[in-house]
């Protein structure tokens, strides 16, 4: 069941190189392959970008935490149980996500994929002798399925979704350090290795993480941030490493009340959209963004290290309101306009982001 206690730093380290280094080698091969036979996907109204890019770089990271996993298993060093049965519980939602960027799968269909890994994530771990109760069961599907969409809503920008995912499994590596639990720092740390081997593919616009990138990434980090709460001083930690795809996704659900549209339907108002049309750079975009996912994983970290939900609560309370503010959504001039521009017919008359000309 367990790393060795001696071998585990090692262990660790080694796989983390051979996790970047295979992540950065798949990604290769997905890129050229994905040029060759069009694996581009279609820009749509709600993206940002208008040129043919390869959306199949998921391949890279989830291929790169397998392989490094399987290595590790063959060279005696046994992860914790836990680390075998969230990798198998991906599968579906990374085939799901992938036969998405390839062809085309409804926004049901993945809930769907999600579901079924929450699925197997509890029957797997049943298997090894771990069983969940019923609440925690549901719990455990609602939080993948809410945070696992929450991480692909912000998937819109160049090197977002994979900086993203590089400070908050940083954080949870931290975080389970902390709180001695060796195989989620191991697979917090194999995660953040795979993630930084495809970061310069994706910060150069050679290929995107895609459905297959955005989706498994976002149910890797959730399940690792579920365990996580279930072993450290205060759970809040853990939950609070996605503040900043949850604050997004709260706001998304907000408008499109608003506006009376349907929860799933795309448009281009979201916080990486907006700095875009701000005039803001692709990288100065990012950049805050990421700052901005980095301010939430800090807080985990230290609401971890004091032991105080109140801590997590006042910080979180603060920084949802510092950006509700900032992006205009706790005014109601600006909802006002908002509602306006959703209420047209399609998503395409919104206005272009800055240096943006959708399917033209």
């Amino acid at each position: 069941m367990i790393l060795s206690q001696v071998g585990l730093p090692y262990a660790g380290v080694a796989a983390a190189i051979l996790s970047a280094f295979v992540a950065a080698g798949l990604t290769a091969g997905a890129q050229l392959l994905g040029n060759r036979y069009h694996w581009c996907g279609t820009p749509l109204a709600h993206h940002t970008h208008n040129q043919s890019v390869p959306r199949v770089g998921g391949i890279g990271v989830y291929g790169a935490i397998v392989l490094s996993t399987v290595v590790t298993l063959f060279a005696s060093v046994q992860p914790l149980r836990i680390v075998i049965p969230i990798l198998l519980a991906a599968l579906p939602v990374f085939m799901v996500g992938l036969f998405d960027d390839l062809r085309h799968a409804s926004p049901r269909t993945k809930i769907v994929a999600q579901a079924l890994g929450a699925a197997i994530l509890i029957a797997a771990n049943r298997a090894v002798g771990l069983h969940f109760s019923l609440f925690a069961a549901l719990l455990l599907g609602g939080w993948i399925i809410a945070t696992s969409n929450s991480f692909n809503l912000i998937d819109g920008l160049d090197s977002l979704a994979s900086g993203s995912a590089i400070v908050m499994a940083s954080c949870l590596a931290l975080i389970n350090l902390s709180a001695g639990q060796p195989a989620l720092s191991f697979l917090s740390l194999l995660f953040v290795a795979a993630c930084l081997g495809f970061f310069p593919f994706n910060f150069r616009k050679k290929v995107f993480l895609g459905d297959c990138g955005s989706l498994t990434i976002g149910f890797i980090l959730s399940v690792i941030a579920f365990e996580t709460a279930q072993v450290t001083r205060s759970p809040l930690a853990a939950i609070a490493i996605f503040g900043y795809p949850l604050t997004e996704t709260s706001f998304t659900v907000m408008r499109r009340l608003l506006a009376g549209h349907p929860l799933l339907r795309p448009d281009r108002e979201h916080f990486h959209h907006k700095l875009r049309h701000a005039g803001l750079s692709v990288f100065q975009s990012s950049g805050i963004l990421v700052l901005i996912a980095l301010a939430f994983s800090l807080l985990g970290v230290m609401t971890e290290l004091e032991g105080s939900w109140w801590l997590c609560l006042a910080g979180a309370t603060v920084l949802f309101y510092v950006i509700g503010n900032t992006f205009g959504y706790l005014r109601w001039s600006t909802l006002a306009q908002l509602r306006l521009r959703l209420d047209r017919s399609s998503v395409e008359e919104l206005p272009d982001i800055s240096g943006y000309v959708p399917n033209k």
